[in-house]
């Protein structure tokens, strides 16, 4: 394992966080992971180091609230929806918010007027809210629990 790694996980560990390097099988055979997890539960993961350390930058310094999963030029979600409504512009109707059963919810999708992917994931319940509000028309889809 590289020196960034270990570096990496012996700072993030101080705070309650750990990067995990994990082999996972797939498309393409047996590939690495880089799982960022807080206090002990998964949050998201990453495809290199460097990637698992600007996504735990971003979350603390929103106080994991969210990330911008696409590392776009909108880092928070209310400002891009804000922008999507500026420019005109409306959602694809396979947009949606999907809420986990663990609590972390996505708000992702893609714009119909021009091609802009977008995919947030939203860690505070209160964002949440505030992003299902600004944009009423995107799906929300909410866990089905047996």
């Amino acid at each position: 394992m590289s020196r960034l790694f270990h570096a990496l996980a012996r700072n993030a560990d101080q705070k309650g966080v750990t990067i995990v390097r994990e082999l996972r099988n797939g498309f393409g055979g047996e590939h690495e992971i880089w799982e960022i997890r807080r206090d002990g539960a998964f949050v998201i993961g990453a495809q290199t180091p460097e990637a698992a350390q600007r996504r735990v930058e971003q979350l603390e310094a929103n106080g994991w609230r969210y990330l911008d999963c696409y590392e776009r030029g909108h880092p928070e979600p209310l400002a891009w929806i804000g922008h999507v409504r500026e420019q005109g512009w409306s959602f694809e109707s396979h947009s949606k918010i999907e809420i986990g059963k663990d609590g972390r919810a996505f708000f992702g999708g893609n714009i119909k007027e021009y091609s802009a992917a977008f995919k947030y994931l939203l860690l505070d319940s209160e964002l949440l809210e505030q992003v299902r509000q600004a944009a009423p028309e995107v799906e929300c889809r909410k866990p089905q629990f047996p």
